[in-house]
């Protein structure tokens, strides 16, 4: 497919779309966006004045769900800086994010929370009450407490009555530091005479 100015087939690709709109969003004064942007300092690297070789250093994106997303959301429009990023990715990429960091690992709290399958919610009320990282994520559940997996959020007993294993184990496996997709889905070792 050859690009001719952003155009592809006559009508303006999605690249192209992308690589104007960053532009305006930095650039000019009167877009809606640019005190997010161009208000706030964030600029465009002057080698992405040709599309061309913005469309060279970005390649064309994965589908049309991915929109160009600065990974330091305080740095500006650069190869180093930028990625094709689907609207998940970009949520979990903002300023209004907690990240926290453990074991030399920085990641969201919503991503923690998946790692972990913990609520979101008991990560973030754990922050506000003043938790450090460590604690918020090394200390064991509390009875009630739910961990998420495939989409469902069971207490321990619950995931132990739906999964048919012992509870104590998946509390053991947990304390151990295990995420809870290895503590409900590791095979259980059975120690006892082989049954042949």
């Amino acid at each position: 497919m050859r690009f001719v100015h952003g155009q592809s087939a006559g009508s303006k690709s999605p690249e192209y779309r992308s690589w104007t709109n960053m532009r305006n969003r930095c650039q000019n004064p009167l877009n809606a966006n640019f005190p997010r942007y161009g208000g706030r300092g964030i600029t465009v690297c002057q080698r992405w004045d040709s599309f061309e070789v913005f469309l060279q250093d970005m390649g064309p994106k994965p589908s049309l769900k991915h929109s160009i997303d600065r990974m330091d959301n305080n740095k500006s429009y650069e190869p180093a800086n930028c990625r094709w990023a689907t609207r998940a990715q970009q949520m979990r990429n903002t300023r209004r994010n907690c990240n926290l960091t453990w074991n030399g690992i920085t990641l969201c709290l919503p991503e923690w929370a998946e790692r972990l399958g913990l609520p979101k919610e008991t990560l973030v009320s754990r922050i506000k009450a003043g938790w450090t990282a460590a604690e918020a994520i090394e200390t064991p559940v509390r009875v009630g407490e739910k961990f998420s997996h495939n989409g469902l959020s069971l207490s321990v007993s619950g995931w132990a009555k739906k999964l048919g294993l012992p509870a104590q184990m998946l509390r053991d496996r947990i304390k151990r530091g295990w995420s809870i997709t290895d503590a409900l889905t590791k095979p259980v070792r059975n120690n006892g005479p082989s049954r042949s």
